[in-house]
């Protein structure tokens, strides 16, 4: 979901995208402004926010936009005689004081059985990217009218990757966890330089065990707070960090433009190559979506054959039980959503261990 939430000192508008446009119009009270994105030429917040006047100071919390969007943004309202600003504190988070606990539950290995590579090779395959990158460097530099490429002042070597995606922590390190509803993943960060990786996680998560699995990999830990300070004090050492374009901007504002590299994100590409082992197991969980789907559908005719009622909810629970019941279920990929008649439209999906 897009949603943007920009307040003025006399208006409030709310950018969303299609598939929010009625909850939208049911929940905001006369003081929003709704604006639906994609609808009759609407323009999203990014396009809408470089009309604002000259002179403007646009807040915006550094941690919530990735660099690349941010870099765009920040040149378009400079180029515009206005400005990016990026307050200490979330304003929202200032005057929210119910928020949710961030949660607890434990990380757990994902074993090589699903995932079919183990976590010292890919951190290996990380290393080894690293080094390549390097090498392009260096045979840039001994070129012939060569200029530096990796940003301003004198070429440095490239020491470490800065990982800030959960699903990419999870992959490279075959953890697993819960923090977000319905995907397998936990709240962390993670830092692979070529003499150290560091994993900066709420460590109240971590067991014995897989502290032990991580210290295996050689993997240190740090608390998830402690990322900040870590990179603010060029803890990983000597030379440039490399981060993606997808990166949380508060990373890149705290390293400065001078000790960090703008790359193609590596471990986003490896995980999209699925090697047999995990082809396997997108098999499987077809094969056994498919009969939880068969028995539903069985279930469900019987049902209307025999004069029952079945509410649209009835039926999705149903359908999650199905599929609760089969081997090696982990949990909804997605929230089941059902529906007949004028809300009709069904949109189910669900995770599989293997």
């Amino acid at each position: 979901m897009d949603l943007w939430l920009p307040r003025f000192s006399d208006s409030a508008h709310l950018f969303i995208d299609s598939p929010y446009w009625t909850q939208a119009q049911r929940e905001l009270d006369a003081h929003w402004s709704l604006q639906k994105v994609g609808w009759q030429g609407t323009k999203d917040w990014l396009e809408w926010v470089l009309l604002c006047p000259r002179g403007s100071k646009i807040g915006i919390d550094s941690r919530m936009i990735s660099h690349e969007r941010a870099t765009r943004l920040s040149k378009g309202l400079s180029d515009s005689g206005s400005q990016l600003v990026h307050p200490r504190q979330n304003l929202v988070d200032l005057i929210w004081k119910d928020q949710p606990m961030r949660p607890k539950d434990a990380v757990y290995v994902q074993p090589e059985v699903y995932t079919g590579k183990g976590a010292r090779e890919k951190l290996s395959d990380i290393r080894g990217w690293i080094r390549r990158k390097n090498e392009m460097v260096v045979k840039h530099v001994q070129s012939p009218n060569s200029t530096p490429v990796l940003g301003q002042g004198p070429i440095e070597k490239i020491t470490a990757l800065f990982i800030s995606n959960p699903s990419e922590v999870a992959y490279a390190l075959n953890l697993r966890g819960s923090d977000v509803p319905y995907s397998p993943v936990f709240i962390a960060y993670l830092l692979v330089a070529l003499d150290k990786i560091v994993l900066f996680l709420d460590l109240d998560k971590i067991s014995a065990e897989v502290k032990k699995y991580l210290y295996e990999c050689g993997v240190s830990l740090r608390t998830y707070a402690d990322t900040w300070s870590y990179l603010r004090n060029k803890a990983w050492g000597e030379g440039k960090i490399i981060i993606n374009p997808n990166t949380p901007y508060a990373v890149s504002l705290i390293i400065g433009s001078a000790r960090y590299v703008v790359l193609p994100n590596f471990v986003e590409e490896q995980k999209a190559i699925k090697n047999e082992t995990e082809i396997q197991g997108f098999r499987s969980a077809c094969l056994k979506d498919s009969t939880a789907m068969c028995r539903w559908f069985a279930w469900l005719d019987q049902k209307i054959r025999d004069g029952f009622e079945v509410t649209e909810w009835e039926a999705s629970e149903k359908l999650n039980d199905f599929r609760r019941e089969m081997p090696l279920y982990v949990g909804l990929a997605d929230e089941s959503v059902s529906a007949t008649g004028p809300n009709a439209g069904e949109l189910i999906a669900l995770r599989f261990r293997g």
